[in-house]
């Protein structure tokens, strides 16, 4: 069967907490996400790689409040006395090529490990 791209009505069936963002955005995204999602990756890899993909970059992006997942940004500094904590904004310091920074970039690393192998020694 052939690799298929997700729609972003699947999109939003998988991630309902980006229902609010636009279709034409999400497909947008989904296009620039499946770029980076060969076809040589096992099937059943495919569309969610390309979906968990797609949710890292919309929320690096800022299409998705960080307090809508309950989790606030990464800590980006934190100080003893008087205490004090800052944490990222999504699309800020983040960058969307790092995918331990949303629980969607971790996601898709962990397929990414799967499907793609390492290094070739000659």
């Amino acid at each position: 069967m052939a690799h298929v791209a997700p729609t972003p009505q699947e999109f939003v069936a998988r991630y309902p907490v980006f229902s609010a963002v636009s279709a034409l955005t999400i497909q947008a995204v989904i296009t620039e996400a499946n770029r980076q999602v060969g076809t040589n990756w096992t099937e059943g890899d495919y569309k969610p790689a390309i979906m968990a993909l797609t949710a890292h970059m919309l929320t690096t992006e800022g299409h998705l409040d960080s307090n809508i997942i309950g989790k606030p940004g990464l800590i980006t500094s934190e100080s003893l006395g008087d205490a004090s904590t800052s944490y990222a904004t999504p699309g800020s310091s983040q960058s969307s090529s790092d995918y331990n920074g949303t629980p969607y970039g971790r996601s898709f690393l962990g397929m990414m490990r799967r499907n793609v192998g390492g290094p070739i020694v000659i």
